[in-house]
């Protein structure tokens, strides 16, 4: 049966320039439901068929354009391959017979119109069925390997969003290389933006200025980094950052001899001195290897998933969805968000806290963190819950280790978080961990047998940091060398939160429960691009002088207080400015979200109690008084009459009450003869539970020139804020504290 074009195929046909001739050549034509079901073995309605020519007599192949677009993760899908199929090439006939001629260049561009136009026009083309169309399972498509690419020249022809988008150019370069590497000549042809049109094809441009313009493009086409560096060039300085990044990766791709034709572009083009090009290549080598490792990674949990998709062109989509979130103002709350999803209930602060800690290992002073809680109240579930958005490189877990088991390990601890699930698994290495974390490494003299004399010598063995540690215990209070090298968090134990947790864990078994596997993986990815870029804090200076300098401890806190603010810009570096010595600064917002995160731990610090402590203090109180009203002459509260309302038992109570004894809030009215507490009372010492951090607006009066424009997201609710709204929040706050 003869093959018909409907108008509308037609028109679409003629709006990228092709002849009657042309259409009639390549086979077009219109499909019913039944034939793009036969073609693609799948239904999508009707559509226009794009036939592809027979390169060695198998089975014969098209691609679609529907009618009506269906949408495949979240997109509308304008062009449709066949299931399971082979990546396949658009080969127009007339460029079929230059390949055979192995001397005779040729263009590459995305889309078969485009390539049917340029073909058309003179100028021999091969359409790719999108912009990494000539990779699948990490080599090229059997019909570009078909080809003999030895002395040839090509051009490669991207739309014109190539000098904006990221992921075109990664695209580009990475075909270029392959093709470099089978011996081609290979140029990059800039197509020009025009009009109101900001994605200028190859068809477009053709119709716009005709075959002499294009002709003139490609005598005047240049290698990728050539164009790379030119778009580096006229951006403004604060917007070079990431692209200059870019650049520096794929020079750490190439050999030294390649490098020097555009190190010297570099110093010409965009002022990097000779020592900072080697410093920064170096650096741009060793994120090249990261990213390597979590490719890897990422290639076995697509494995596991049944997806075998490439592994660069994952990677290179996985790092355009990271960018969108570190883009993101709500970042923050995005990420509890997410970790709600993945079935934790509340602990909103901890939940940020524990991912910032993991986060801040890229820092040279990272922040360690013990989380506590009674057995069961879900410490160990919060900390695996956070992890999942971490690669596997980023963190070590573990339920124990013996006492020189840091020194004897192979394993590498430098940048990497260390999480113990129940702290007593640890504790026979307590001394290694201490100096670790203080002095950023270990060093030991250990006794080793000489293999060659057989005689018994002394070996130096060094472990490298800096790490930093998350403990998840039971015991309210660790030893003290402990305790102030960590921020203490403390589990929510009320029974509203636990029967919050036993409905998402009914969730589960429901299978209600989403699957995030494919948004884990951008969590896990966006990690990879976070720089650790040096953080200018303005406000430092300001905030040690208006933060309490009492007890000892302060000051330990006190710096963790900075390393925090430190990586919440970090993790917001898109979003900050980077002043020309690379420097990033941090803004008011990131102190606002630091503050609103850590002024409970900060209070525990300076009184000695956490919220867990601060309640039982309140419950101690509020009993006594009432045991006062009925007229006892000596009232005092046992542990047992406290535990029914905290929900746990008084044992429990009885440990949890020793720090607001120590720290004056609570008096023991009589004991066992063991030690064990009977009774207390409310105790003589008086404390000030108002915020101990000053508040934004204090800050923001203290630096205007900070706070023009302030806003910031609520890393907790998500709210949108200004200046005047944190004021209405911050008054409310100490109205509970002061009724408190």
């Amino acid at each position: 049966m003869e093959k018909i074009l409907n108008p509308q195929h037609l028109d679409d046909l003629y709006s990228s320039g092709l002849t009657d001739e042309t259409i009639r050549e390549l086979g077009f034509y219109s499909g019913t439901a039944a034939e793009v079901h036969a073609i693609l073995g799948f239904a999508a309605g009707s559509g226009l068929i794009i036939p592809y020519s027979d390169t060695g007599g198998g089975e014969p192949f098209g691609r679609v354009k529907p009618d009506q677009p269906p949408i495949i993760n979240g997109h509308s899908a304008k062009y449709l391959s066949p299931k399971n199929s082979i990546g396949r090439a658009y080969i127009p006939l007339r460029t079929s017979e230059v390949l055979e001629h192995p001397m005779t260049g040729f263009l590459i561009t995305e889309g078969e119109k485009k390539a049917a136009k340029a073909t058309q026009e003179g100028f021999p083309c091969i359409g790719l069925s999108g912009i990494w169309g000539f990779s699948q399972n990490h080599q090229l498509i059997p019909d570009l390997m078909n080809i003999s690419w030895e002395g040839r020249e090509v051009f490669l022809a991207p739309d014109s969003d190539y000098s904006s988008n990221p992921n075109v150019k990664l695209a580009v370069s990475t075909l270029e290389r392959w093709l470099t590497r089978l011996g081609a000549s290979v140029l990059v042809v800039r197509i020009p933006t025009f009009g109101d049109n900001p994605k200028v094809g190859l068809d477009d441009f053709l119709i716009a200025s005709g075959p002499d313009a294009l002709r003139q493009l490609v005598e005047a086409a240049k290698p990728s980094l050539f164009w790379e560096i030119e778009d580096i060039t006229a951006l403004p300085e604060h917007k070079r950052l990431k692209p200059t990044q870019r650049l520096l990766e794929k020079l750490a791709d190439m050999e030294p001899i390649e490098i020097s034709p555009w190190k010297k572009s570099c110093h010409e083009k965009l002022g990097i001195s000779a020592s900072d090009f080697k410093a920064q290549l170096k650096v741009a080598r060793q994120e090249k290897q990261r990213k390597q490792t979590l490719v890897k990674e990422l290639d076995v949990a697509k494995t596991a998933e049944g997806n075998r998709c490439g592994a660069e062109r994952e990677a290179a989509e996985l790092s355009r969805q990271a960018i969108d979130m570190l883009e993101d103002p709500a970042l923050l709350y995005r990420i509890g968000e997410t970790v709600h999803q993945l079935g934790m209930a509340g602990e909103d602060e901890n939940i940020h806290l524990v991912y910032l800690a993991i986060t801040s290992r890229i820092l040279n002073a990272p922040i360690s963190i013990t989380l506590r809680g009674e057995s069961s109240s879900g410490k160990s579930y919060l900390v695996g819950k956070v992890c999942q958005l971490f690669p596997p490189s980023a963190y070590i877990a573990l339920t124990g280790m013996s006492r020189q088991a840091l020194v004897y390990t192979d394993e590498s601890y430098a940048h990497k978080t260390m999480i113990f699930f129940e702290r007593p698994g640890m504790e026979a290495a307590d001394y290694n961990i201490r100096t670790l974390q203080s002095e950023g490494r270990v060093i030991f003299w250990v006794p080793e047998k000489d293999p060659v004399t057989n005689k018994w010598v002394t070996c130096k063995v060094e472990k490298e940091g800096p790490t930093n540690f998350i403990f998840t215990t039971t015991v309210p209070e660790l030893h003290p060398e402990n305790e102030t090298r960590h921020w203490s968090l403390s589990m929510d134990e009320s029974p509203r939160l636990t029967s919050a947790a036993k409905l998402e864990t009914a969730k589960i078994y429901e299978s209600k429960a989403e699957s995030l596997i494919d948004n884990i993986l951008v969590w896990q990815y966006l990690q990879n691009e976070l720089r650790p870029l040096n953080v200018c804090i303005l406000y430092a200076g300001w905030l040690s002088e208006h933060t309490p300098n009492k007890p000892i401890r302060m000051r330990r806190d006190f710096s963790k207080l900075l390393a925090l603010i430190e990586i919440i810009a970090i993790l917001h570096q898109h979003q900050r400015y980077v002043r020309k010595d690379g420097i990033l600064v941090a803004s008011l917002s990131d102190y606002f979200m630091a503050r609103e995160l850590v002024d409970k731990v900060f209070q525990a610090s300076l009184f000695g109690i956490n919220e867990k402590v601060k309640g039982l203090v309140n419950g101690v109180r509020s009993l006594y008084e009432k045991k006062l009203d009925r007229g006892d002459q000596e009232p005092s509260v046992k542990p047992l009459e406290l535990a029914p309302d905290l929900g746990c038992s008084s044992s429990s109570v009885s440990r949890w009450l020793r720090p607001a004894i120590e720290a004056g809030l609570v008096e023991i009215v009589s004991e066992t003869a063991k030690g064990r507490i009977k009774s207390v009372k409310p105790g003589l010492a008086g404390k000030d539970v108002a915020s101990v951090l000053p508040s934004i607006e204090d800050l923001a009066e203290a630096f205007p020139e900070l706070a023009s424009g302030f806003k910031a997201v609520h890393p907790v609710t998500g709210k949108e804020l200004t200046l005047k709204d944190t004021a209405v929040v911050a008054t409310a706050e100490n109205n509970i504290l002061a009724g408190l």
